[in-house]
């Protein structure tokens, strides 16, 4: 497995753990909420629909933070693997 594979993999899963924390934590400020977990957003449709609906924006929301959060870990691991193939 690539450096880029594992930093995507890590960093999908923090990005998980993240939202996880932010929804067990007080933090009411809306900017911090953006900046970690930018698929928030898509919460504030929730009052709109029913309980498929709901799962399916939740649904998005999840999926859009790992992928969100991969992308960069994967960006994180493809430095790290070129960083190793010059030294």
């Amino acid at each position: 497995m690539t450096s880029s594979t594992k930093g995507a993999i890590i960093g999908g899963c923090l990005g998980i753990a993240i939202m996880f924390a932010l929804i067990e934590s007080n933090v009411e400020t809306a900017g911090l909420w953006l900046l970690l977990w930018p698929s928030a957003g898509f919460g504030s449709f929730y009052g709109q629909g029913g309980g498929i609906f709901c799962l399916v924006l939740g649904s998005l929301e999840v999926g859009v933070q790992f992928l969100i959060y991969s992308t960069l870990g994967w960006i994180v691991g493809a430095v790290v693997r070129i960083a190793r193939k010059e030294g």
